[in-house]
């Protein structure tokens, strides 16, 4: 912006009355001109992006990363480009020159574990994820996705290690640590593992649980309900439990109601 104001204060023939004109003449005279020119290539290149051209994206961030071989912002939204777009090869490549040239961040190794997790190497991930977390103890994040990895392959007594670490850790709501904290207590062999559920099901819900996960704890409900009265060990406590959850939800669904959503 700094940059824009003085240019058209000083030049009388790139600003003309035409705003269209004027934005155009200023970023060409500063494409040209301008020693950061690579941090408009790569805002550029974001806007493309934004508006689904890969290619155009592509063609700016290669040539930002020509006139600043260490711009990492270019790195990673190129990395991201790619694996959006199905090239996992070009994308797992950009992660690893982002870490060659800073191995003391712990989001890289991030990247490159959901990039490996995505591609099914998930032994792989794993390791990605343990060196984040060895970088950086304190960060929540590679333990939450490390325990949603886990979860996935069913080690479930791992996921569970790893999000109450995330729970430990983190500051502020985290209901999508909880709901999958409650769907790995429902399947425990546990008297209790259904009140247990419901309680980590609530707390989910409390903290903001986006509605497809609401949704599915819904079913999860309304299955159970149905079947209470033929299962021995449902108790009465249970059914209350899983029936407050869809009270829970309808109560959410009441307040976005009124709201006009």
């Amino acid at each position: 912006r700094r940059h824009t104001r003085s240019l058209c204060d000083w030049s009388s023939d790139v600003c003309s009355s035409d705003l269209e004109s004027l934005i155009s003449g200023c970023y060409t005279y500063i494409s040209a001109n301008d020693p950061f020119k690579a941090n408009y290539l790569f805002w550029r290149a974001n806007a493309y992006w934004a508006d689904g051209n890969a290619k155009k994206a592509l063609n700016d961030l290669e040539e930002a990363i020509v006139l600043d071989p260490n711009y990492l912002d270019a790195y990673e939204l190129r990395s991201a480009i790619y694996l959006a777009t199905g090239q996992s090869g070009a994308g797992i490549s950009e992660i690893t020159t982002l870490k060659s040239k800073d191995p003391a961040n712990e989001f890289y190794y991030i990247l490159m574990a959901r990039a490996l997790s995505s591609n099914n190497s998930t032994d792989q991930a794993v390791l990605e994820y343990e060196k984040a977390i060895k970088i950086n103890p304190y960060n929540p994040l590679p333990y939450y996705e490390m325990g949603l990895l886990q979860y996935n392959i069913k080690q479930y007594d791992l996921a569970k290690t790893y999000f109450n670490k995330a729970i430990e850790l983190i500051r502020g709501p985290s209901p999508k640590v909880w709901f999958y904290l409650g769907m790995i207590t429902k399947q425990e062999i546990k008297f209790d593992r259904y009140q247990k559920a419901g309680d980590y099901f609530r707390k989910a819900i409390k903290e903001g649980l986006d509605e497809a996960d609401v949704k599915t704890i819904v079913q999860e409900a309304d299955k159970f309900y149905s079947s209470a009265l033929d299962a021995l060990q449902l108790d009465s406590s249970v059914i209350v439990t899983l029936n407050y959850a869809i009270q829970l939800y309808d109560s959410k669904a009441e307040y976005y109601f009124e709201r006009g959503r």
